[in-house]
């Protein structure tokens, strides 16, 4: 019995430039499920410029990224969100004034289901979906031993947390990949 891996990503000669600078240069690979992946490389050497490219933060120059067989190479970074890509960044990007709590809520617009009418009227349908983002948000922030600084901003973390933050607001979205920037800088 052969089983046949799934591809999760296949990235075709992807290529960036900013006007003659060439800041990714026809790279090819593919990830399959199951599969950690990781690029290592200098400074400069255009590792977050990738991370970029396939979500959708910049435009790439030529070339094609895939993510479960579903051409992603033009959508832009929210489309890509919802085809299951999540990110971190190489330097943390919280909203500092918000608490963590808002910060993870934030993410979680990506999957709730009220319409903006919903969400002016406060409809019951709204307070159901806003009930159990809050619960995802409090189940998370437990796994990762941070429920107790839900109500504190985002600014009044220490670093590492900080970004245990990012991580735990990128799974929010539900990622089917998630993608991490420099996730131990």
């Amino acid at each position: 019995m052969t089983s046949v891996m799934e591809k999760v990503i296949e990235v075709e000669r992807l290529a960036k430039k900013f006007g003659s600078f060439t800041a990714v240069d026809h790279i090819s690979f593919e990830v399959y499920r199951g599969e950690i992946f990781g690029f290592l490389g200098a400074n400069g050497a255009g590792k977050t410029t990738l991370f970029n490219l396939i979500t959708g933060v910049v435009p790439l120059s030529s070339g094609q990224i895939k993510v479960f067989g579903q051409d992603i190479s033009n959508l832009r970074a929210d489309k890509i969100c919802k085809v299951g890509v999540a990110r971190t960044f190489q330097n943390i990007r919280l909203f500092n004034s918000a608490t963590i709590m808002e910060n993870l809520m934030i993410a979680c617009q990506q999957t709730i289901q009220y319409s903006a009418i919903q969400g002016c009227l406060r409809t019951k349908q709204f307070r159901k979906e806003e009930h159990g983002a809050q619960e995802r948000c409090r189940n998370i922030l437990e796994k990762f031993g941070l429920l107790e600084y839900k109500d504190f901003t985002a600014s009044k973390l220490p670093y590492g947390s900080q970004r245990r933050v990012e991580i735990m607001r990128a799974l929010m979205t539900d990622p089917k990949v998630l993608l991490l920037d420099e996730p131990a800088a």
